[in-house]
């Protein structure tokens, strides 16, 4: 067995890998809390997740269901995780990526959709 050493420039886009032995429970935190830290604008922000497949619908369904709870609005709001979309042509910019992957097949587990209200909200999407 030979070694390598490598080194993963990610770009941000920082994959969390899960395995079937996790502590289900903590991933679901960890997850969340690694996807809207700071709303999503970190170095670091885990966009990404690989998962063991015995696990994957019960930790898609879970994670989704903490995502549902994430308040999107006013960040004036202490309670609020994700504020506004920065403008509307970057809401556009959203909303034409979740079209695009779900006409190419995705499946949209949750959110996708624009948010009524004073400015440009979007609902915290799962693909």
């Amino acid at each position: 067995v030979g070694l390598k050493k490598v080194c993963l420039e990610l770009g941000g886009k920082n994959p969390q890998l899960i395995f079937a032995d996790a502590e289900i429970d903590a991933v679901v935190d960890a997850v969340v809390h690694g996807v809207y830290f700071n709303m999503g604008e970190g170095c670091n922000s885990s966009s990404r997740i690989l998962v063991e497949e015995s696990i994957a619908d019960e930790l898609v369904n879970r994670i989704c269901e903490a995502t549902s709870k994430t308040k999107v609005r006013n960040r004036l709001d202490p309670e609020v995780k994700i504020g506004t979309i920065i403008n509307g042509k970057q809401l556009e910019k959203i909303r034409t990526a979740v079209d695009f992957v779900a006409a190419q097949g995705a499946h949209i587990v949750c959110g996708g959709a624009l948010l009524d209200g004073s400015g440009a909200f979007c609902a915290s999407t799962i693909v």
